[in-house]
């Protein structure tokens, strides 16, 4: 019940300001000629009607220029429309009707757009690229028969990026028991193994049965693991690549997935460009085959690397990772190859232990932080679930 009075007088406040001003304005004349008013007449020395009644005037009309939503939004909203061609059929362009405070999120702002039969998948697509710099979509719905939308927005001063700890099972907005093909690109100093340690211990516990395979060209970050079963270092890689390939070739004679398998490789890139031609070819055909094919038979590989090459990965193989992470600050070339629609709303504004993420499926870019509060400990939790 007081939930729904909140969002009772949330939604129509702004229309209280008209039975307020008209009580206010209706009072002020009705006390004119009592001892109050003559009191304040001689103090003031001045004619208090008329000043009173010449500030609720005044505050009156910028009660209805503020219920009628300011022109300028109105203007502006129209031109970021005209910008991106969102309209219907007909020609008719989606149309800015009045904007609100949304009472559940702190600087969060409801608009109500005509939509014009505008479907809500074209319109967060399109408004989320010409808005990048402005604000940030958060939800969208349909209200009153599908004939308006509401669009959540939030300035983009006030956007914070989305929590991922090793406290729960999410990845932004994906259930890590749902991970598909991720591909986790940052430069040293980003955050990135951070990140895919996070990834890691949120799959263990998760799925205590799931095999982990570690591939750690570097022999440094992973290291801690180094005494779990099907870990590799250095160009013992080669050897873990055939192996989990094996295993993969193995269930999929089977015709049916058992136990999840994920690969998790780190410095991908490096690791490739030192070996020879002939080796290289034949662990990219094994990964191509594992990105397109893996999936159904739950063999997950989640690979690293400072930079997204196209020539790491066979011709269409790379279009085949569904989960993008980008850590830290990307070129305009990264933010070209791994978000080409969204370059727009990437930022060059990241700390370590930020990014970006994108999950196929999903309309929009997520922007995250990964948080670790005991990292010693995070290593820990992984090491025993993996010795298990």
């Amino acid at each position: 019940m007081k939930k729904r009075i909140k969002e009772t007088f949330y939604k129509y406040r702004k229309w209280l300001a008209v039975p307020v001003y008209t009580l206010a304005v209706l009072i002020i004349y009705l006390v004119r000629n009592t001892l109050i008013y003559s009191y304040l007449n001689d103090s003031l020395n001045g004619d208090v009607y008329s000043i009173l009644f010449s500030f609720f005037a005044i505050a009156g009309f910028v009660g209805v220029v503020y219920l009628c939503t300011s022109p300028f939004r109105k203007k502006e909203f129209k031109r970021v429309c005209e910008a991106v061609s969102l309209k219907n059929n007909k020609g008719e362009y989606a149309r800015l009707i009045s904007v609100c405070n949304d009472p559940y999120k702190a600087h969060g702002k409801i608009y109500k757009v005509q939509n014009r039969h505008i479907n809500m998948e074209e319109f967060e697509k399109k408004l989320s690229l010409q808005s990048a710099n402005n604000f940030y979509i958060y939800d969208m719905k349909y209200s009153q028969n599908a004939k308006l939308t509401l669009i959540y927005i939030i300035p983009r001063k006030f956007y914070k990026p989305t929590v991922i700890s090793d406290s729960d099972s999410l990845i932004g907005q994906l259930d890590v028991r749902k991970i598909i093909n991720c591909l986790v690109v940052g430069s040293t100093g980003s955050g990135k193994t951070v990140a895919i340690k996070i990834i890691i211990s949120k799959i263990v516990k998760c799925h205590p049965n799931a095999k982990i395979w570690i591939l750690d060209y570097k022999a440094n970050d992973f290291k801690a693991f180094s005494n779990c079963p099907h870990y590799y270092s250095y160009m013992d890689c080669v050897q873990g690549v055939n192996d989990y390939y094996a295993a993969f070739k193995e269930q999929q004679s089977k015709g049916y997935a058992e136990e999840y398998n994920y690969l998790i490789v780190d410095e991908w890139a490096s690791f490739i460009m030192s070996l020879d031609r002939k080796t290289s070819d034949s662990l990219k055909a094994h990964l191509s085959e594992i990105l397109m094919l893996g999936r159904s038979y739950l063999f997950i590989p989640i690979i690293g690397q400072q930079t997204a090459m196209a020539e790491l990965y066979p011709a269409g193989a790379r279009s085949n990772f569904k989960m993008i992470l980008s850590m830290g600050n990307i070129s305009k070339e990264q933010k070209s190859m791994l978000f080409s629609e969204y370059r727009d709303q990437i930022a060059e504004n990241n700390t370590t232990g930020e990014g970006y993420l994108l999950i196929d499926g999903r309309s929009r870019l997520e922007r995250v932080r990964f948080e670790v509060k005991d990292f010693y400990k995070l290593d820990e939790n992984i090491i025993r679930a993996l010795q298990q």
